[in-house]
């Protein structure tokens, strides 16, 4: 992982009939009238909901795709016009979802914290590209890609595990010595989410945003 930044886990414990259930159910949604997606829709000044993400402008090219996307875990944070308001059994189903990938990625941010010999308060703030900064460079993270078909839809079903939006995003402070020096800056996660939201989606931009400019950098 520490060289191509991309694994697939096999043996993970959570069930392949709840997994192929999630991916039914999520399809007979997207199925539906638009009208009765468009109860779901994103609210003003929110990412979440049916509808886009990563838009800037009105004059912005769109990504050619049904989206759908919303918290699930912590309970509090849930907007209740999304997944509490979500039909049977998609609800329940995306209920038990969620807490199998909880504590599956919680089993894996222990193996990584472990590996890099971490403290273990530092795992909470490991996610996508927040992995590469918390890690301070030693993992890596992925640009997403995709290859079109034109003769059949493509289904992606996508688990974040966030850190808590009240914490810091930046290098783990176990993982800083003279020797390896913080390469990215500390901020609020809350303003990460914010900086990282606001942008068009482009590869690792945000990465790039968040990495700490050398001498040798500004002179290039």
């Amino acid at each position: 992982m520490r060289f191509c930044g991309l694994d697939l886990l096999i043996n993970h414990g959570v069930s392949t009939s709840l997994v192929e259930k999630v991916k039914v159910e999520i399809q007979e949604f997207f199925k539906l009238p638009i009208e009765e997606k468009k109860k779901y829709c994103q609210q003003a000044g929110d990412i979440e909901g049916y509808g886009q993400a990563f838009v800037v402008s009105e004059e912005q090219k769109l990504d050619w795709a049904d989206k759908f996307g919303f918290i699930t875990l912590p309970t509090h944070l849930r907007k209740p016009h999304l997944l509490p308001n979500l039909p049977l059994p998609l609800r329940d189903t995306l209920e038990a979802y969620s807490t199998e990938l909880r504590n599956l990625a919680t089993k894996i941010l222990n193996l990584m914290v472990k590996a890099l010999r971490m403290e273990p308060n530092d795992m909470i703030e490991l996610f996508e590209e927040g992995m590469q900064i918390v890690t301070n460079g030693i993992y890596h993270s992925i640009e997403h890609r995709a290859t079109v078909n034109s003769s059949k839809e493509r289904l992606s079903i996508a688990t974040f595990y966030n850190p808590k939006l009240e914490g810091d995003m930046g290098p783990a402070p176990s993982l800083i010595t003279p020797e390896t020096p913080a390469l990215f800056r500390r901020i609020s996660v809350t303003d990460y989410l914010k900086g990282y939201f606001s942008r068009e989606l482009r590869g690792k931009s945000y990465v790039d945003v968040m990495r700490i400019q050398t001498g040798s950098d500004k002179s290039n």
